[in-house]
């Protein structure tokens, strides 16, 4: 069975292949913006279909400097539409961006665009909340 740990890389890495924004599948201390991390939210243990699928939710987390903050707002704006060479929703559930055995990966939750300060430094960061079946 694939563990989460693959699940989590294989989800940085395919919102890499799709978008090509640089994510990371750990949580870092730092930020290298342009950026996401890809964090494990909370989950419900129990199997699904049939007691033979585990599904869980992840936060994917983008982070955009903020030295022109209208072209880190645009480039949040490019990563949050529905699909396009850019779409974060589109390089996660196209299945061949997953170099990982998965049921199916869907967004189900485009968060608002807020400012994370990170080690006394601002970001821009919007959040993802991502469904992975496998």
């Amino acid at each position: 069975m694939t563990t989460i740990a693959e699940v989590r890389g294989g989800l940085a890495r395919a919102i890499y292949a799709g978008t090509n924004l640089r994510t990371d599948p750990l949580t870092l201390d730092s930020v290298n913006a342009p950026c996401a991390q890809v964090f494990r939210a909370e989950m419900d243990p129990r199997m699904i279909f049939s007691g033979a699928k585990a599904q869980y939710q992840f936060t994917v987390r983008v982070f955009m400097g903020r030295a022109s903050e209208i072209a880190a707002q645009e480039a949040i704006d490019d990563l949050c539409e529905i699909n396009g060479a850019t779409s974060l929703l589109q390089a996660v559930e196209t299945s061949d961006n997953w170099d990982v055995t998965i049921d199916y990966a869907q967004v189900v939750r485009i968060g608002e665009t807020g400012i994370a300060n990170i080690g006394g430094v601002e970001y821009l960061m919007a959040e993802f909340d991502v469904e992975v079946v496998f």
